[in-house]
């Protein structure tokens, strides 16, 4: 894995554990990415691998990747229109079963999923 979430009480403590991060990724031969490091408050939210933290913790699947989801739900109908009912309609059940799947891994109970319509 290479995504990271550093938490901490104080910046101070953020940028001492990013500066032992950074030392690790050194030893190893790695780097930091600088468009990819971000250091905010959690009090106004963030968006991590697709879902959307504040104070209390994960809270759902995050605005971006929600539309990322109903895009990419658009175009696969657009390319499977032509396709008789059945196989058109298990190709788009597989692929939104597959996105709830994902969101289930995260922890997240199905009522914070929020219902997708093609129409929007």
């Amino acid at each position: 894995m290479d995504d990271f979430l550093i938490l901490s009480p104080t910046r101070w403590h953020l940028r001492q554990a990013v500066r032992m991060l950074n030392r690790h990724f050194a030893q190893a031969g790695f780097e930091q990415h600088p468009d990819k490091t971000f250091i905010g408050r959690v009090e106004k939210g963030f968006d991590w691998m697709g879902f959307w933290f504040t104070e209390k913790g994960g809270d759902g699947v995050a605005p971006r990747a929600l539309q990322h989801f109903k895009d990419r739900l658009r175009r696969l109908y657009e390319r499977v229109r032509q396709w008789p009912e059945d196989p058109r309609h298990r190709r788009i059940a597989g692929y939104v079963r597959a996105w709830r799947l994902w969101t289930l891994y995260a922890g997240l109970p199905l009522s914070l999923l929020p219902c997708v319509s093609l129409r929007e």
